[in-house]
């Protein structure tokens, strides 16, 4: 299921990297900004693209969906106010690539799941 190898955990740490720059500036640079000029409401760009990150995410199933359209609001509003992507950014990439070493960690048997 996760990276089994040194090469793929790199490999899957440069991905969460670049979902992280790459999704906020669509999602809260982009899309967030649109929804909000659209309507002239801010919390509706914010609400919007927070519900339009979650079904894009829809793969990972309704429960997991869910919760990242939770972490798509958290992200907006991390955005509006700080004024910037820069945090959300990072922390997006952060939270992925600790998820990505999670998985390498059980997938490589170098952590054994608790019984």
């Amino acid at each position: 299921m996760g990276p089994k190898t040194g090469l793929q955990l790199l490999l899957g740490l440069l991905v969460c990297c670049t979902a992280g720059v790459v999704e906020e500036t669509m999602f809260r640079g982009y899309l967030q900004r649109q929804f909000g000029a659209w309507t002239q409401r801010a919390w509706f760009g914010l609400l919007a693209s927070a519900v339009v990150f979650g079904l894009a995410h829809g793969y990972e199933g309704p429960a997991t969906m869910f919760v990242i359209t939770a972490f798509g609001v958290m992200f907006g509003l991390v955005a509006i106010w700080r004024r910037s992507l820069r945090p959300g950014m990072m922390t997006h990439a952060m939270f992925d690539g600790v998820q990505m070493i999670l998985l390498f960690l059980f997938s490589s048997g170098a952590v054994k799941m608790p019984s």
